[in-house]
């Protein structure tokens, strides 16, 4: 892959959030990472990744320049354009993904499914299985899910169905619930438990 401006990539990034509404962050908030990573003089690709790769470099940095790369993948024109060069940041990511912040795993964690780096598949089985934010567990274990990885499909079926179980659990709780029990509905329990969540909604209205 040729390495592409990365200046050009972040600035078309920023317009793009401020044209769409739909735009996932703040556009204040979105433009504050852009002004870090320029005022840090990070101008191409190949220092982003040496940054991310280097546990000593500041985490509101680190967290800057995920934030930038996720924004630049979502902005692209076009969606078969080869963006980010996934194979250069197997390394970059899976640095970040053991970082000691968990924000800056939460943001690695996203690239990596946005970009389904299966390079990473030990370190998340490690984050899914130990690490000290639930969040980040449930991210790991959503990522590799979505991989195929048998055991986080297994544990991914396990919560959902202990979710829809509780039944004070909140709507939108129970509504991601059964949106990733659909995903496995072939599996055992799994249609039986979407089917009893059927009839209780329908008792319950």
């Amino acid at each position: 892959m040729t390495e592409r401006d990365f200046v050009a990539d972040m600035n078309h990034s920023l317009a793009f959030a401020f044209k769409h509404e739909d735009f996932p962050q703040t556009k204040g908030h979105y433009r504050r990472r852009v002004n870090a990573v320029t005022a840090a003089r990070i101008t191409t690709y190949e220092q982003v990744y040496s940054v991310l790769s280097d546990p000593h470099a500041d985490d509101t940095l680190h967290i800057a320049l995920l934030v930038v790369l996720w924004n630049i993948y979502l902005s692209r024109s076009h969606p078969d354009e080869e963006i980010l060069d996934r194979h250069r940041l197997v390394i970059p990511l899976t640095h970040a993904l053991e970082s000691r912040n968990w924000r800056v795993r939460d943001w690695a964690l996203k690239i990596v499914r946005l970009l389904n780096v299966t390079e990473t598949t030990q370190t998340l089985q490690k984050l899914m299985r130990t690490d000290r934010s639930e969040r980040v567990r449930r991210h790991a274990m959503r990522t590799l899910a979505e991989m195929g990885d048998e055991d986080a499909i297994e544990l991914s079926i396990k919560s959902a169905r202990e979710f829809l179980a509780h039944r004070p659990n909140a709507y939108h709780i129970r509504k991601n619930a059964v949106i990733t029990l659909t995903d496995y509905a072939d599996r055992p329990l799994v249609l039986q438990t979407l089917l009893d969540t059927m009839l209780y909604a329908n008792e319950s209205s």
